[in-house]
């Protein structure tokens, strides 16, 4: 009686069919689209004078172009353009990131579908990390921002580096001794998931200088 029961409430609740095995989902592979770096010029946004075009990727129906806006001496607005279907529109950041006021692009990276890009201070302000953001759509839209600390305030990315498998690596340097514990050097922090979470900033090749 108990297993007439259970199968008469499998076939009213449709889940199985009556003596037969329950089947697994159908599982549904969406490819992300492959996207590729290219120039500024092939991908050109319409910005004013006072906009830099840092980076560019190109994907299947068009392409994407990270820009610092409103740049001065002392200001700079990280701005997204994209491309698709002959026209142009700026892309909102998420969050914070878009709130990050005197920040700019200093590296961006694909593994030929994720677009990984770097956001840090264009201008002396408070703030010692990098932002991180991400897209996995050709740009379209942009997952929440990660933050990563720096060695120290002055310490510049020199690379991005973002490979096949998940794996990315961000290289910063500090060429001097500040007298705050920060040795110079090359600093290496990694991720294993596409940039979405970091380890620890480290040392990978210290510097010998005169401190300031």
């Amino acid at each position: 009686m108990t297993s007439a029961r259970a199968c008469l409430v499998a076939i009213v609740v449709g889940t199985v069919a009556c003596g037969a095995k329950a089947l697994p989902e159908p599982i549904l592979l969406v490819e992300p689209p492959a996207v590729v770096p290219t120039s500024a010029t092939a991908c050109p946004p319409p910005v004013g004078d006072d906009a830099q075009v840092q980076s560019a990727f190109a994907y299947a129906r068009g392409c994407v172009a990270l820009v610092d806006a409103d740049v001065s001496p002392v200001t700079a607005r990280p701005t997204v353009w994209r491309h698709e279907a002959g026209e142009w529109r700026e892309i909102p950041l998420p969050g914070s990131a878009d709130d990050r006021v005197n920040h700019g692009w200093v590296a961006a990276a694909t593994d030929g579908f994720v677009i990984v890009g770097v956001l840090d201070t264009r201008v002396e302000s408070t703030g010692p990390e990098l932002t991180i953001v991400r897209s996995f759509d050709g740009g379209a839209t942009w997952q929440p921002p990660v933050f990563v600390a720096k060695p120290h305030y002055f310490a510049a990315v020199k690379s991005l580096d973002v490979r096949v498998g998940g794996l990315a690596s961000i290289t910063l340097e500090l060429d001097d001794d500040y007298g705050d514990g920060a040795a110079p050097g090359t600093y290496r922090v990694d991720s294993g998931d596409r940039g979405g979470t970091w380890g620890v900033v480290r040392l990978v090749g210290a510097t010998s200088t005169t401190a300031r």
